[in-house]
C-alpha cells in the first residue's frame, strides 16, 4: 500500500488542495499498523484546524503505544512542542532533497529526511528511499539508491596483461535497488563453486590460487526475487610473483 503527504508543489500557482483530495485522497489521516500509529499531516497550510486534530489524535493513543509522524516539511518547535507530551518515536520529512538523520527535542525523537525518488539530494546523495524496520524493539534505517536494476560488476583479474601467480583476490560490486542478494559465488576454471563472503554495503570478496597459464573466472549472483546474474573473465597468470 503507498500513503501519499501533501509537499509542497501539490498546492499553490493556481492549483488548489481538492486536486490532491480528488486523486489522492485525505490530506492528514491516521491509522495502526504493527501495533504502532502512523499519523500523516499536511504541513503545507491549514495547521491550526489540523494541530488541534492531531493533539486530539495523539491523546487517544495508550502511553505505550509508539507514534511516527510523516510531512512533507522537517518538524519546527512549534510541532515538537505539541508532540512532547506523547510517545512519538520518529518524525518523517523530504522537503530539503537530501539525507539526513538525528535526534531532535527533549525527547530524542528521530528526524528522518530522505532525498526525492526521482533526482538526487542538494547534498549529492543519490535519489532513493528508506526502509524502516520494527524488530526486537528497536527500530532500523537502510537507505537505498533508486533506480538501480542489477549492478554487477567483477573488479578482480584484469584482462588486458598477466597478473602475479599465487593468490588471486576476487572483488564484485553488486547492488539492486528492489531487492536483496542471497549469495555470490565464484569458479576459477572447473573447479567448485565456492561462496564469496560480504566485504562492505555493496562488495563481495575471495580468494583463489592461480598458477601460471590461461584462466577463466566466473562470478554468479543470487538476488532473493529469483534473478541470476553472471560475470565471466577471460585471464593470464604470468611465471612472476610479488614479492
Amino acid at each position: 500500500p503507498v500513503f501519499s503527504v501533501v509537499g509542497n508543489h501539490d498546492v499553490g500557482g493556481g492549483v488548489g488542495i481538492e486536486y490532491y483530495q480528488s486523486y489522492l485522497g485525505p490530506t492528514h489521516y491516521a491509522f495502526d499498523h504493527g501495533g504502532r500509529h502512523f499519523v500523516i499531516i499536511n504541513c503545507v497550510g491549514l495547521l491550526d484546524a489540523q494541530y488541534n486534530w492531531l493533539e486530539r489524535e495523539l491523546a487517544l493513543q495508550p502511553k505505550e503505544k509508539e507514534i511516527y509522524l510523516f510531512q512533507h516539511y522537517p518538524p519546527d518547535a512549534r510541532l515538537m512542542a505539541l508532540l512532547a507530551p506523547f510517545n512519538v518515536k520518529a518524525i518523517y520529512s523530504g522537503h530539503w532533497h537530501s539525507s539526513k538523520f538525528f535526534s531532535t527535542g527533549p525527547n530524542g525523537i528521530k528526524s528522518v529526511n530522505s532525498p526525492s525518488l526521482s533526482f538526487g539530494g542538494i547534498d549529492v546523495s543519490p535519489r532513493g528511499f528508506r526502509i524502516t524496520t520494527f524488530a526486537g524493539g528497536k527500530m532500523t534505517l537502510e537507505s537505498r539508491a533508486g533506480g538501480v536494476k542489477g549492478q554487477f560488476l567483477l573488479i578482480s583479474s584484469p584482462a588486458d596483461h598477466p597478473i602475479p601467480r599465487g593468490l588471486l583476490a576476487i572483488e564484485v560490486s553488486l547492488y539492486d535497488s528492489a531487492t536483496d542478494v542471497s549469495r555470490v559465488t565464484a569458479q576459477l576454471d572447473n573447479g567448485q563453486w565456492r561462496p564469496l563472503t560480504v566485504a562492505g554495503s555493496f562488495t563481495w570478496a575471495g580468494k583463489a590460487t592461480t598458477k601460471p597459464g590461461k584462466h577463466i573466472l566466473r562470478v554468479r549472483a543470487e538476488l532473493k526475487d529469483g534473478t541470476v546474474l553472471n560475470q565471466q573473465r577471460d585471464f593470464t597468470v604470468g611465471n612472476h610473483q610479488v614479492l
